[in-house]
């Protein structure tokens, strides 16, 4: 199944939630600069980072933020620690690790975890015999898994050139609100990239595009298969698999694309209820139940995006592979064992 909803169905499926998309991409929503390849300031999240889990009286967020690392807390060498013990794949040219949730690989504010900050002493630890690593593509602030480095300027490139051809196998996890119409498809929508108020930016579907256009359109593709749906709680267990190399398209794809929004994804949430408010899904009485949340501490809940496999071909006359792969974190499946998401 191809999805390509272009022009009609994209203006439809705003008006029903009260917005067109050319003024969403001008609203200044709060707490929405998710970090991908183009910035990784990300302040998705900033919020939830001052979470006190001594004081908070939700149970159930309390539990979820308790299975994440608080790398927001951690000093400089500190971080160096928990990525040291982070490595899932190394050889002569390459090194990946499986970045926790809330660390920008660049562009953080002084007081947050970065990786770019720390990589000297990151080098220095665990590649001494190199010179500094590079890192050849980054992943949002807020999604957590494989983020891959080089150990020279010429592998980098290289790697670089892989992404850009559309070579790379990227596999994510996300867990969404609702279902899809269809269990596996592949979803085509150009999207472009448009500027917002706070100087943020967004990606939005090649008909929202404005006087706002900061970037020519990009052709995007992502194949999505549900892994386990629950009827009860409207939740669900996706698979997306992307080549392209599109700032946060996978995000845009569901939320936009699809209507299914990714659980915590205050950016891309056009529900008829939250349309451009910078508010997260809103869930189902039955899934805030299952989590043990109450009223509106839903919006703290973090971001449920993991990539958990990257695939590098070694050479274009070759079949054989490199398959890189990072664990699903364990907040991402204590949750997917509340929503009863996860195959008996």
């Amino acid at each position: 199944m191809e999805i390509c909803f272009f022009f009609i169905l994209h203006d439809i499926f705003f008006r029903l939630a009260g917005q067109h998309p050319d003024e969403l991409a001008n609203d200044s929503v709060e707490d929405s600069n998710e970090d991908t390849g183009y910035d990784d300031s990300d302040s998705d999240a900033d919020s939830r980072e001052a979470l006190d889990l001594k004081t908070h009286k939700d149970l159930g967020i309390k539990k979820i933020w308790e299975e994440i690392e608080p790398v927001w807390k951690m000093n400089s060498e500190d971080l160096v620690n928990v990525m040291t013990n982070r490595i899932i794949y190394e050889d002569e040219e390459l090194i990946a690790f499986d970045k926790p949730y809330q660390v920008a690989c660049s562009n953080a504010p002084s007081d947050q975890a970065e990786l770019l900050r720390i990589l000297p002493q990151l080098s220095s630890r665990i590649t001494p015999d190199v010179n500094c690593l590079r890192i050849v593509k980054s992943i949002g602030k807020s999604v957590t898994g494989v983020t891959l480095f080089a150990k020279n300027p010429k592998v980098q490139e290289k790697i670089k050139t892989l992404y850009k051809n559309g070579l790379i196998e990227q596999c994510y996890r996300v867990i969404t609100n609702m279902a899809p119409a269809h269990r596996e498809a592949t979803i085509n929508i150009p999207l472009v990239k448009c500027r917002r108020k706070n100087n943020n930016y967004m990606m939005l579907p090649l008909s929202a595009n404005s006087s706002n256009e900061i970037s020519p359109f990009l052709e995007a593709s992502t194949y999505y298969r549900v892994l386990r749906h629950d009827s009860k709680n409207h939740t669900s267990y996706m698979e997306c698999v992307v080549n392209s190399d599109v700032p946060e398209q996978i995000r845009a794809h569901l939320g936009i694309g699809i209507a299914c929004p990714i659980i915590g994804d205050m950016k891309y949430n056009y529900s008829r209820r939250e349309a451009g408010r910078g508010i997260p899904p809103r869930l189902s009485d039955s899934a805030l139940q299952d989590l043990n949340i109450a009223g509106n501490s839903f919006r703290r809940l973090p971001m449920y995006i993991h990539l958990k496999e990257v695939i590098i071909p070694l050479s274009k006359r070759s079949s054989n592979k490199i398959h890189i792969c990072a664990p699903i974190p364990s907040f991402f499946a204590y949750t997917l064992k509340k929503l009863r998401l996860l195959k008996k």
